[in-house]
């Protein structure tokens, strides 16, 4: 078993010093994916310095999550110029994750024309969340039959929030019913915002055990909002 292979190892067994271990000594060795690797470790565990000088040569190297990765972390700290390099890299590689994380990019650059180009090329990757922004983009602008269509594609690729925005569609239009179906839809996915706004429809409907049920379920997910409303406080 070589390095690579014995951090990997010590990882999925949650040997992280391990892991860090053999996966250096892989990097030192000029693995590639180990540098991304220890450098995402290293990321998640807040040390960006040292993130930073393995991503560096991972991405040199052709890894196409440690492009995306340098990206983010370039982008965190204010370096947007050789972010965008790096983001551009990542997505001539097709990856889909840096496509939306690229669009996110370009719209805190207030880039919105370009930013709607990459969402739609992550949408039809796969990316949901990519789905989901570029039907907010539409329905700001009033195009709601686009915007349903993409927040219904999230909800069919299993993406529970989606249903939150078709919620709010519906409830835009005054169908309550089908607001409240949307939300229960995405709260019992697990959509926290879609928690509270099920309980607020139930209110509204007067059916005070769901509501009950939903706000509860949304205080003790730490939605502030139902915290103020549903907590029992003893």
């Amino acid at each position: 078993m070589d390095q690579s292979q014995l951090g990997d190892q010590c990882y999925m067994a949650g040997d992280h010093d391990g892991a860090e271990l053999a996966w250096l000594r892989a990097a030192e060795a000029g693995d590639v994916d180990s540098m991304a690797k220890v450098a995402l470790l290293y990321d998640d565990l807040g040390a960006k310095d040292q993130a930073l000088r393995w991503y560096r040569p991972a991405a040199d190297g052709g890894n196409e999550s440690a492009m995306h990765n340098l990206a983010t972390l370039l982008e965190d700290a204010g370096d947007n110029e050789e972010a965008e390099l790096w983001f551009r890299s990542a997505v001539g590689r097709g990856r889909s994750a840096a496509m939306h994380d690229f669009a996110l990019f370009l719209m805190a650059q207030q880039r919105a024309a370009e930013a709607e180009e990459w969402y739609e090329k992550a949408a039809r990757a796969g990316e949901v969340k990519s789905m989901c922004n570029l039907g907010v983009l539409y329905q700001d602008r009033g195009d709601e039959q686009r915007a349903v269509a993409w927040f219904s594609r999230a909800v069919g690729a299993g993406y529970s929030r989606g249903g939150y925005y078709l919620g709010r569609l519906a409830h835009a239009r005054g169908d309550m019913a089908t607001a409240a179906r949307w939300c229960r839809h995405a709260a019992q996915g697990g959509d926290v915002d879609s928690m509270y706004a099920t309980a607020r429809l139930a209110l509204a409907a007067l059916d005070f055990d769901e509501a009950s049920y939903w706000g509860v379920r949304a205080a003790d997910a730490g939605h502030a909002a139902a915290q103020a409303e549903f907590q029992v406080h003893p």
